[in-house]
Parts: C-alpha cells; sequence; structure tokens
C-alpha cells in the first residue's frame, strides 16, 4: 500500500481525497491509498484505489475477494504481505478460506519480544546471518469467539541491517540528550517544557522509552532500561509469520517473503518514473483513471524488464529505453534535389534489446 497526496483542501462530502497516514510525509495533504498485487516475479496484476484514510489493514479481504472474482480460485498461491495488514480478523479469513500465506510481524509484541530473546540466545554471532524458526500456538479472538491455530514464526538476521540499526540508535539517543538538555535552558514554565519535550519523543518514536517528571524548573528524564533492552534485542532482525507446510523450509519462508522489495520498487516507479503526482484531478473518476494510466505503464516496464532478465541481460527498461531512442528518422535530400526519410543504422545491441522484449526491428513504415 501507498498514498499520493493532493495540493488542494476543496473537498466534497463523499470526496474520495481524505486526510490519513501519509507515506510521504504529508500528513497535511489529503490523499488517495493505493495498492497493488504482484506476482512473484514482479509483474502487477491488479490495483486499487481506497479513500485517503483508508487503514491497510482494511483492505486486504476486500483485495483477496476481488482476486478470487476476477481469476478464480488460487487455493495454491501463497499470500505474501507486510506487517501493517496483518490483523487477528485477517488472519482468521486466510486461514478459513484454506490460503497459505506468509505476513510481517511486529517485533514489539509480546510473542515476538520472547521469540526475538530466544533466537538471540540461539545466535553465535552478530557478524553473519542467520535465521531461527518455532512453531507457536497462536491465540487469537474474533467477534468474542477464541480461537487457535499453530502458526510457523521465523526471524532472520542480517549483520549490516543489524549495524545500521546500532549507528541509528545511538544517533537518536545523542539527539535525545541535546534536546533535553536544550528545553531545559529555556525560559519557559515547566509544564511547557515538559509538554514540548513528550511531543518530541512522540514524533520520534521514543515516547516509550523515557519516564519523565518534573523537578522544580527542570523536567527529569529516566530510560526504561527493559523496553531499550527489547529494542536492541530486534536490530538486524525482521519477523514472519505463516501457516505454509514444511515442505517450504524456513529459508525459502524468509526468501518469500522478501519478494515484497518488488512491490516496494514498484511503488517507487509509480511516484518517481510515472508522475502519479502531481495530481491536477478533483473528480473521483478522473483521479482512478490517472492512477489507471500509471499503473499500465508499471505493468509495462516491469513485462520489459522481466524479458531483459529471461534474455540474460542486466538492464533497467530506464537504460533500454535509453538505447532505443537513439534510432533515428532522418530527412535527406540527394544531389539531384529528391527529398527522403532514412532511419540511422541500428546497433547489434538495439537489435539484441529489441529481440528480448519481444518487438520487430522497427522499419521505416513504422514510425
Amino acid at each position: 500500500m501507498t498514498s499520493s497526496y493532493f495540493e488542494t483542501n476543496n473537498l466534497s462530502d463523499s470526496d474520495i481525497r481524505c486526510y490519513g497516514y501519509s507515506r510521504d510525509n504529508r500528513s497535511d495533504r489529503v490523499q488517495v491509498t493505493i495498492g497493488v498485487v504482484m506476482t512473484e516475479e514482479g509483474i502487477p496484476i491488479a490495483h486499487y484505489v481506497f479513500p485517503g484514510n483508508t487503514a491497510d489493514v482494511s483492505t486486504l479481504q476486500e483485495v483477496v475477494k476481488d482476486i478470487k472474482d476476477r481469476f478464480g480460485d488460487f487455493r495454491e498461491v501463497s499470500i505474501v504481505t507486510d506487517k501493517g495488514m496483518t490483523s487477528d480478523k485477517n488472519i482468521d479469513y486466510l486461514l478459513s478460506g484454506d490460503h497459505s500465506f506468509i505476513v510481517g510481524e511486529s517485533k514489539t509484541k509480546k510473542m515476538s519480544r520472547e521469540i526475538l530473546s530466544e533466537a538471540n540466545t540461539e545466535q553465535e554471532d552478530k557478524e553473519s546471518g542467520f535465521t531461527y524458526e518455532k512453531v507457536v500456538p497462536y491465540k487469537y479472538e474474533v467477534d468474542g469467539i477464541k480461537r487457535l491455530c499453530n502458526l510457523r514464526y521465523v526471524c532472520s538476521f542480517n549483520p549490516e541491517t543489524y549495524r545500521l540499526n546500532a549507528e541509528k540508535f545511538k544517533v537518536k539517543l545523542a539527539d535525545y540528550e541535546e534536546k533535553l538538555s536544550e528545553i531545559n535552558v529555556k525560559d519557559i514554565d515547566s509544564a511547557d517544557k515538559y509538554s514540548q519535550l513528550k511531543s518530541w519523543l512522540k514524533s520520534h518514536g521514543m515516547v516509550k522509552w523515557f519516564d519523565l517528571s518534573i523537578q522544580g524548573d527542570v523536567v527529569i528524564s529516566k530510560s526504561k532500561d527493559s523496553v531499550l533492552s527489547s529494542v536492541q534485542a530486534g536490530f538486524g532482525w525482521f519477523l514472519i509469520k505463516s501457516n505454509l507446510s514444511w515442505e517450504w523450509n524456513k529459508e525459502e519462508l524468509v526468501s518469500g517473503y522478501k519478494t515484497l522489495w518488488k512491490v516496494e520498487h514498484g511503488f517507487r516507479e509509480l511516484k518517481h518514473s510515472f508522475d502519479i503526482r502531481p495530481m491536477y484531478h478533483w473528480t473521483e473518476r478522473r483521479i482512478r483513471a490517472h492512477v489507471f494510466l500509471c499503473f499500465i505503464g508499471m505493468v509495462a516496464t516491469s513485462v520489459i524488464e522481466k524479458r531483459l532478465k529471461d534474455s540474460g541481460i542486466d538492464m533497467s527498461w530506464e537504460k533500454c529505453l535509453h538505447e532505443m531512442r537513439k534510432i533515428k528518422v532522418i530527412d535527406y535530400r540527394t544531389k539531384s534535389g529528391i527529398y527522403g526519410h532514412a532511419i540511422n543504422e541500428i546497433s547489434k545491441q538495439q537489435e539484441k534489446l529489441f529481440r528480448a522484449v519481444g518487438c520487430p526491428k522497427p522499419k521505416l513504415g513504422h514510425l
């Protein structure tokens, strides 16, 4: 899921443009929420435009039902989503529909913290990758009914991510100490100091890390060691849960989940290569049409890159089109005064690219 914002605040009561969680850090702008479904190979097969205030977690059931209606039953297909789409209701929906799934899981939940603690204990060092798995009785409740199923929890460690997380953690703590000193020396009421510091912690995702209190005209900060230890225990790890059979080993589950990077790559393409914004439309019909055209471009470029890869060519679609655009129509005039047109010489590399993407070599009559 992603979002695209608009430079307007003139809205109607039933407007699809709404305020909501912005992936562009523009919570001050109305937006629409956009979803894309891709195959394992990274080919987009469906897209969705939701009102801008739609929560990711609320879209999964609608999308799965729509895919089934359009493409038929797909029980042999595994559904892969990030943790933003995970809820007890969605897990129950997938299980009741006999769907296989790999979904991201938050590292802050109690069960997740316990599994990460076990994984860190089993891990021998922080210099190499490591994957840990545990089958867990997953307890959940839907519509007042308590249910239980066994799910495979898999956590995967990446040493480079660990180093980045640890460095970012140090920077955040240093920034906080600087902000604490900066606010405490201000000539304002201690309650205002407390409010400003609390607000800063919230905006930086650190509000649960510290206990704040007022003593005299200063704010005293005390770190919550257990919380900080739990945060550090998650450095370098990501966690998934799945109901896939043991025909899939834990490394294959991790690899399956990592295919989500293709969706993220696709969203970057939408925003930067296909100019999904700025969007100069205000009616729902035109907004949906604009997103659809961008989606068609996303499909075309994904197919181009797949065909290039299948042909053994390591090249992006942008580079491919850049090479093809070097082919020009030339106007000429002979010594006898006859005017004509011709195509400049097509290189072997260009011929190879045309064959790879399934297009005939251009002729003058095509242009």
